[in-house]
This record gives C-alpha cells, structure tokens and sequence, in this order.
C-alpha cells in the first residue's frame, strides 16, 4: 500500500510539473484555481501516505515558515480600530480617509484581506510541493526519472518557441515566448531545466549521454537567449558562472563537457542570428532605469506599511498612490522587495527560511563524495539562485509554473544531499 502510494505521489507532481506551463504558465484565474485544488488533493493523498510510514522528512528552518504563514493569517484577522492605530498606524489613516464611522468598526492589517486570503493559499500550496517533493525521491532512479521528464519538457517547450517566433508568427503575443505569456517567464523556468540537464550531464558515465544532456542544456539555454529576455540572459549567464566555479576547483576533468556546453549554445544563437540580441541590450539601460525607479517607490511604500506590511497580494492596490512614472503596474519587477512590501517584517522569516536551507545543503554537501549527487546539487542549486537573481527585475514567483517548479526542486535537492544511494538501487531491496 506505501509503495502504491509513493508511486500515485510521484505521478501526480510530474502532471503538475508538465500542466503547470499550460495556459501561459498558469496565471488565467481559472487554470490557476483548477492547479491550486489539484495540490491540495494531492496534499490529502500525501497525509494517507505519512499514516504508512515512519516520518516524514522536513528541514529545521521550516518553523520560519510556518511563523511567515501565522503572520500573514494575524493580518486578516479584523481588529477593532483603536488596536489597528497602534500596530500599522498608515493602514489605519487609509481607512479614516476613505470610510465613515470607522472609529468603532473592526479592520483587518491587510488592506484586502479577501485577496490576501488567497494569495496565503498559493504559498501554503507550494509548500505542499516543497513536502511531496522532499518525501517521496528515494532512489536514484527516481532521482534521474525527474530531471529526465524535465529535460525533455523544457526541450519541448523550447523547440516550440523558437517554431512559433520564427515559423508561426501570426499567433505569437508581443514579448511572449513558448507557451509563456513573458518571455521574462520562460527565461526563468528554463534556468532551472538547463542547470539540471548540465549537472546530470556532469554525473553521466556515458560519454554518449553525457553529450546528449549537454546538447540538450545547450539548446534550451540558446532558446533563453533567442526568447530575448536580457534579464534571464543575465540570470542564466549568473548561474551557470555559479555552476562552474563549484564544478571545476573539484574536478578539471570535466571542463571539456563545459567547452561542449558553450559551444553548442554559440552555434544555436549563431544559427538563428545574433543581431536582435544586440538590439535589445542596446535599450538595457533605459529599461533597467525604469525598473529601478519602480523600486525607488516601493521603497516609499515600505517606509509607510514597514512592519507588517500591506497583506499578500495587495501590492497594486495601494502602488498607484505612490507611482510616479505614469504607468500603471500590477507588479514591482522586484519580487524580493515586493513580498517585503506586502509582508512587512515578516518576510524576514521567509528569507531566512532560505538562508538556512541553502545553508544546511552546502553543510551537507561538504560531506559528500557521491559524484552523482553532488553534480545534481550543484545544478539544481544554481539553476534556483538563477532564478532568485532573477527576480530582482521580474515578478517570478507570482507565475504559478515557477513557483512550483522552483519547490519542486528545492525540496529535491534537499533531499537528494541527504540520500546515500546503493551501487544498484536493486540490491537495497535485497537487504
């Protein structure tokens, strides 16, 4: 019955995996919702496998979570008016100012906490994933199963956005890329894939395999560059730095999977031409200047709603009284200050939840001389702080396909640096 439903969980998180990018990565409310009920289903399936085993996997750092969640719940709860003046003093002057005889009415922190509500659901369902995730990988093969399905996915999707930009113009949206409304979007969902696919690659004994999922690295890397998104080509450009100075220092042998790495991708760019890339840096600096501008008045509104913020998912509501630059904006393009805003303090728990966590996988890693798993590590690791850079200019973790993708694979490299695997993952059934 365990080994049944061990097998049903991994099924499931790889339909997530691979549906999630429909629908422009999920972010129409319906696909979203739909995805949001599926985990949660998938959740209850996950409390009928923990009745079957003997524990249940989780980092110590998880308590900070769980007080960023307890937080976040606080400022839904409404308070009467006198109390609300005393702990977020700026929310209270809102409600003066837009509603009558509040003096004697109850007022939640979040200025929308039905939105808030929510935006809580989407967190706690990433979380799921980050569980199933961390729980249910037990082998090697299990292991390579995932970055096999996740290589030939992003593989795919990259292929049908280079068809549909060069082929199929006619049904191509403006700066979208793939099956992604954002071509920023796609970048940052493909430095995950492309990470994995070169430490997988690194692991590989076969030299025939270990230029296959190099190829294949290289082609969805040259795809982020060919979607045009100068911050995922920064971002992949960051992360694959990463990725090479943890790799070569240990093992100069492999440099040579490298070289065939970089020079797949030059001929991939090559191929499909390399002048619109230079066109669009050549507007780098006017946009990265509206970007920051952007942040310059979010850091206004942090001044205003520091502790405890605005409530999740409020951030548009309240950005336009203080945007200048006459556009509207439902995002910051800064997802790291963005969640300070609408948290308060208590994105501090949410950023030390990952401080610890990385912080334990390295510990971790220093102990082990499995090639395998620390070549996996190491990509999925640089593939995730791609993305965390590169949420410093796009609002990442509001598209529901990175988010759970960027879970997924935190909770499987956690668990991966944790797992001594058998020379032949049969002969562990044997004992």
């Amino acid at each position: 019955m365990q080994n049944i439903f061990l097998y049903l969980l991994e099924f499931f998180l790889y339909i997530i995996l691979i549906a999630s990018t429909f629908f422009y990565g999920s972010i129409l409310p319906f696909s979203s919702f739909i995805l949001q009920v599926v985990i949660f289903l998938l959740g209850f399936l996950f409390l009928l496998y923990l009745k079957n085993t003997e524990k249940i996997l989780y980092p110590k750092s998880i308590i900070f979570l769980f007080l960023f969640f307890l937080i976040a719940i606080f400022e839904i709860i409404p308070l009467p008016y006198s109390i609300l003046k005393i702990l977020s003093p700026n929310t209270a002057l809102l409600y003066s100012d837009y509603l009558f005889n509040f003096k004697n009415s109850f007022f939640s922190i979040s200025v929308y906490p039905f939105n808030t509500f929510f935006e809580l659901l989407k967190y706690i369902t990433y979380f799921i994933i980050f569980l199933i995730s961390l729980n249910i990988f037990n082998k090697r093969e299990q292991f390579e199963r995932l970055i096999i399905i996740l290589v030939i996915l992003g593989s795919i999707l990259s292929i049908y956005g280079v068809m549909k930009k060069y082929f199929i113009k006619e049904l191509e949206i403006s700066s979208s890329f793939s099956v992604f409304y954002n071509r920023n979007h796609f970048s940052a969902y493909m430095i995950i894939i492309a990470n994995l696919a070169i430490g997988y690659s690194l692991s590989l004994k076969e030299r025939s395999k270990k230029i296959l999922f190099g190829f294949l690295g290289a082609l969805i890397s040259s795809c982020i560059f060919l979607s045009l998104s100068r911050a995922g080509i920064l971002s992949l450009c960051f992360s694959l730095f990463l990725l090479i100075f943890f790799i070569i220092p240990k093992n100069l042998r492999k440099i040579w999977i490298i070289l065939i790495f970089i020079l797949f991708t030059i001929i991939f760019i090559n191929i499909a031409g390399i002048e619109p890339i230079r066109i669009r840096f050549l507007e780098f600096w006017k946009d990265l200047g509206y970007r920051l501008s952007l942040s310059y008045f979010g850091l206004n509104v942090l001044k205003d709603f520091f502790i405890f913020g605005i409530g999740l998912g409020n951030f548009p509501y309240i950005f336009t009284k203080y945007n200048l630059t006459g556009r509207y904006s439902y995002y910051l393009l800064n997802e790291h200050l963005q969640l300070m805003i609408e948290a308060g303090f208590a994105s501090i728990f949410y950023f030390l939840f990952f401080i610890f966590i990385f912080k334990d996988i390295f510990s971790k890693l220093k102990t082990r001389q499995d090639l395998f798993v620390r070549y996996i590590v190491f990509g999925g690791i640089c593939g995730l702080f791609g993305v965390l850079f590169h949420s410093f200019f796009e609002f990442n973790f509001h598209i529901p396909a990175i988010s759970i993708l960027f879970w997924a694979i935190l909770g499987f490299i956690y668990k991966c640096v944790y797992t001594h695997f058998f020379i032949n993952d049969r002969e562990k059934d044997k004992i």
